[in-house]
């Protein structure tokens, strides 16, 4: 090849380059189809429609929105609307559960009762996020 590379000219090695970058990307694209598989949807104006108000919501663009939904639904999980929201909520409740533990040192509350106040909180924040991060296991509760 090298001897070619100083023989060459100017027209004959744009020539090689582009049959060397057409040849590469022909075969990183045969590799990734084996490891990538895409499926390919059609959708009425509706449906669209439908698909974009809640990708909106998710603050997600349309194809992200659709392929986190549809892995969720197939584990059975729900999809948060707003992420960021609910981790700031979370971020919240704990600086909150750290700010009641300095006060129950602070105000020398008595060590049973402080570990009984602790428990509870600690309780409500893991309901907070059952509820927050899994509604639909909370409505399925609730029908049984």
């Amino acid at each position: 090849m090298a001897p070619v590379l100083e023989t060459a000219t100017d027209e004959q090695l744009q020539e090689l380059r582009k049959t060397y970058w057409k040849n590469y990307k022909r075969k990183w694209r045969q590799e990734h189809r084996k490891k990538i598989k895409e499926l390919y949807t059609e959708w009425n104006e509706e449906e669209l429609r439908m698909i974009s108000k809640a990708a909106n919501n998710h603050h997600m663009s349309k194809t992200k929105f659709i392929k986190k939904a549809a892995v969720a639904y197939a584990n059975s999980k729900y999809l948060v609307p707003d992420y960021f929201e609910i981790r700031e909520i979370f971020q919240f409740v704990a600086m909150s559960y750290n700010q009641l533990k300095d006060s129950t040192d602070e105000y020398n509350i008595p060590l049973e009762t402080g570990k009984k106040v602790m428990q509870l909180y600690f309780e409500l924040e893991q309901n907070i996020e059952r509820i927050l991060m899994h509604p639909q296991l909370i409505y399925k509760e609730t029908i049984k």
